[in-house]
């Protein structure tokens, strides 16, 4: 099993009856506003929020959870490539 798919199956049981998307839904009004997803991974938080807020850019040093987020695009989604001195969008 590649890296990739090993993590987007660990996600999987991480929060099961989605607490942390629920607690934030309950505190913070996403309606319209651009969320900022630093350390995105496959997007476990991103996908999820992009229901709820006008846009999301997600961003994670991984060049290969881009591949990912391109597999599913969704049009309020955006993956970008971060470094520690720079941002470069994929």
């Amino acid at each position: 099993m590649n890296y990739l798919k090993a993590f987007i199956e660990d996600m999987k049981y991480y929060d099961p009856k989605n607490n942390e998307l629920n607690e934030i839904l309950k505190n913070v009004n996403l309606k319209n506003k651009t969320v900022l997803d630093v350390g995105c991974g496959v997007g476990r938080i991103s996908f999820p929020l992009a229901k709820y807020a006008g846009k999301i850019i997600a961003l994670d040093e991984d060049k290969r959870f881009g591949n990912y987020f391109n597999r599913y695009k969704i049009k309020n989604v955006e993956f970008g490539l971060s470094k520690t001195d720079n941002l470069e969008t994929v």
